[in-house]
């Protein structure tokens, strides 16, 4: 029941509803509507000077949950509704024990409809449960088979008490929530008692055997009803239709309705030409890892193609534009086209002489050319690809070789980086020692106790410096030209240059005395070889001077051989007083030599060594200078060039500290000369030019102190130009050449 302020009956669920009435409404009664089963409207409430009300509503028969809501009318009797609509939201609420309390506010309701009954059946939205339909509204009558809640009470068909004992489905009749059938046939398989005769399905004998049912088993087909008492059976489900069946198990089994087929790891194909590697996932289906296109046809096309499937997996690439590389060195500026060739412009190759023949080109797409043989104007081409003259091989007839002693010829040479010649003795090879990529070792021959080399022409570059050490003397021979415009050394500084020390005699400075008590050492005398050497200094309180190294050899340096070493100080040790070594020896004979300006050729003495601190030993003797021989047809020594074979000074005598070592010889006029560092005497200074070596010098402390060394004398040059010779007068040549053939000083 609805009541109207009073509280609700205890004998069931209750609610206890309160409306609240906005202020200015139009409405002048107002009902609650609770729809549960059935709906069910309260008394008319007159508003007037009302601002709320409260109802009560008892459960009765009413399912636990409704629906509340308060409505305004027109009239005082509650029988026209409001325009515009004033209602309150729909409440959904349940009923309590013993009461539930519910809140609605009565207030105007533009969102439903605005009070407009669009179908016309006198009942707005939110009383109209479907405002399409004119057939559906509250007051309409429940239809008990057309499956639609036509009262909208939210019961349908045999639901809506309405309906009790009225017609439904096949000769049915609503019996309480349910429509009763007159017979179970043809209702078999929906697994209810349609004809209320406490059998359902297959268990009613109106189900004969072999009618069709639902054993409510969805892994099981062609469900029949069987004898009577065997209720509804079906045959098992077959799972042997895998959906792939590469992947798959061929038989499976049902679960719920569904086969299940257990994945089959493994290879398979998934019928595409551009993925590799295929295999079954862990959900059975068949995938490929995308095949890479990353080696295109050629360096004129993307890096990265695209595999195409139309094209059965072939990789297409996209040609590109700008550099590449044609794979042929003797091309140049190499570039793409745009339609995947690349191109470069040809090398024009021109062999440098008539004994070169191309073959080719580098990597960096230098032209490559090999020596051919046979006849080239005026003779034959040889190994090196020189064209040799058909007469004599030589142009001149030289110092301390013949031409039938020369080797075979290393051809044209040209060395732009640092080599080292050993000449080594007692039979040893040759050591040639160059930096990576310079020019590979000549042969060579012994001749006359020195090491010689033939060349058809050699040019030592401004940035190389070649030099020459070990036993023998070097002689480099060459039938073209000779051009220096690099450093050609024999001098002994740290190492023995080339040929240095040969039948010296008494070239040899003498070793200084090592004196009596307290001892002091006299110094050793300097080397001599183009001139005497210089004298050694007696040590204070004792200790005898070493004498000097008398001048020896001959000005034609024939035959050819280096200076001479000084005497070690008194009480020499290793690295302590030892005499300097002389100067090496060096020949070049060519048919034309060229030194240019900034050019050496040097074979300078080695400066002696300083007396050990606290050991009063005695200095060294410097080395006397070494042999320098040019030897051509014309000779050419410009402004600036440098042939040079001064003496080594001696070293300085020690005293309570080390005593200084020599300088060796100087690229200069200057005579190799320091200054005293401790109290020892100190050095004689070196030869040069026309200055003889200085003698060593007597200590200055008076302290027991040791002498210095004499010093080394200078070396033997020799000119000897066949043709022409022109020295210029900016030249440096110390000593004074002994110049012969046509040689002057301009």
């Amino acid at each position: 029941m609805l009541g109207c302020a009073s509280p609700p009956p205890s004998s069931s669920g209750s609610l206890r509803v309160v409306v609240h009435v906005e202020p200015g409404l139009g409405s002048r009664c107002a009902r609650v509507i609770a729809r549960g089963s059935a709906q069910r409207d309260s008394s008319p409430v007159l508003l007037s000077g009302r601002t709320s009300f409260v109802i009560g509503i008892a459960q009765e028969h009413e399912p636990e949950e409704v629906i509340l809501q308060a409505q305004g009318f027109a009239d005082d009797e509650c029988t026209r509704l409001s325009v515009p609509a004033e209602n309150s939201e729909p409440l959904v609420t349940r009923f309590g024990t013993p009461t539930t309390s519910a809140m609605l506010v009565l207030r105007q309701s533009p969102g439903l409809d605005a009070g407009v009954d669009a179908d016309g059946d006198g009942f707005v939205v939110g009383l109209d449960c479907d405002d399409r339909d004119a057939t559906v509204h509250p007051a309409a009558k429940e239809v008990c088979q057309n499956g639609v809640d036509d009262d909208c009470n939210r019961a349908v068909d045999c639901a809506d008490p309405g309906c009790l004992g009225q017609a439904c489905g096949v000769n049915g009749r609503c019996n309480g929530t349910v429509c009763l059938a007159p017979t179970e046939a043809g209702l078999c398989a929906d697994g209810l008692d349609n004809d209320a005769d406490g059998e359902v399905d297959c268990d009613d004998t109106d189900c004969p055997m072999g009618t069709a049912c639902n054993d409510s088993n969805a892994c099981t087909d062609g469900d029949v009803c069987g004898s009577p008492g065997q209720g509804c059976r079906g045959a098992a489900r077959v799972c042997n239709q895998p959906p792939a069946a590469q992947c798959f198990a061929p038989t499976g089994q049902c679960v719920a309705g569904t086969c299940s087929y257990p994945v089959t790891p493994g290879p398979c194909s998934d019928g595409l030409a551009c993925t590799e590697g295929d295999a079954c996932a862990a959900d059975g289906t068949c995938r490929g890892t995308q095949r890479s296109c990353a080696t295109p046809p050629g360096p004129c096309f993307v890096a990265s193609g695209t595999c195409s499937e139309s094209q059965s997996g072939a990789c297409s690439y996209a040609p590109r534009t700008g550099a590449c590389d044609d794979g042929d060195s003797c091309t140049r500026n190499d570039t793409c086209g745009g339609a995947g060739a690349c191109t470069g412009t040809p090398v024009t190759c021109t062999p440098p002489g008539e004994c070169f023949a191309a073959s080719g080109c580098s990597a960096s797409g230098g032209c490559l050319f090999s020596v051919r043989s046979g006849a080239c104007t005026g003779g034959s081409c040889n190994a090196a690809g020189v064209c040799v003259p058909s007469g004599p091989a030589f142009p001149l007839t030289p110092t301390n070789f013949s031409t039938s002693q020369l080797p075979p010829s290393a051809g044209a040479v040209v060395l732009s980086c640092d080599v080292t010649i050993d000449t080594r003795a007692a039979g040893g090879a040759l050591g040639w020692t160059t930096c990576a990529g310079g020019a590979p070792a000549p042969q060579w021959a012994v001749v006359n106790g020195a090491m010689l080399l033939f060349f058809d022409s050699l040019t030592i570059g401004a940035s190389a410096t070649v030099t020459a050490r070990g036993d023998r003397p070097l002689i480099l021979a060459a039938q073209g030209a000779v051009l220096i415009d690099g450093t050609l050394t024999a001098s002994s500084d740290g190492v023995k240059g080339a040929g240095s020390e040969l039948s010296c005699g008494r070239g040899v400075g003498e070793n200084g005395g090592a004196g009596g008590n307290p001892q002091t050492a006299g110094g050793g005398g300097g080397g001599g070889f183009g001139a005497n050497g210089g004298r050694g200094s007696e040590g204070d309180h004792g200790g005898d001077e070493g004498d000097r190294g008398d001048a020896n050899g001959n000005g034609g340096l024939a035959p050819l051989r280096g200076g001479c070493r000084g005497g070690d100080g008194g009480r020499a040790s290793p690295g302590s007083g030892l005499g300097g070594r002389g100067g090496g020896a060096v020949q070049v004979t060519a048919a034309s030599i060229t030194l240019g300006a900034g050019a050496t050729v040097s074979a300078q003495g080695e400066g002696g060594k300083g007396g050990a601190a606290n050991l009063r030993v005695g200095g060294g003797g410097g080395g006397s200078g070494g042999a320098v021989f040019l030897e051509a047809n014309r000779l050419t020594i410009s402004p600036g060039a440098a042939v040079v074979a001064n003496g080594g000074e001696g070293g300085e005598g020690s005293g309570f500290s080390n005593g200084a070592d020599g300088q060796s010889g100087q690229r200069s006029t200057s005579r190799a000369s320091s200054f005293a560092i401790g109290c020892g005497g100190n050095g004689g200074s070196g030869g040069a030019r026309n200055d003889g070596a200085g003698n060593g010098r007597d200590p200055d402390c008076g302290n027991r102190s040791p002498g210095g060394g004499g010093g080394g004398s200078v070396g033997r040059i020799r000119f000897n130009a066949l043709t022409a010779c022109d020295v210029s007068g900016w030249a440096l040549v110390s000593p004074a050449a002994n110049a012969t053939s046509n040689c002057r000083d301009d």
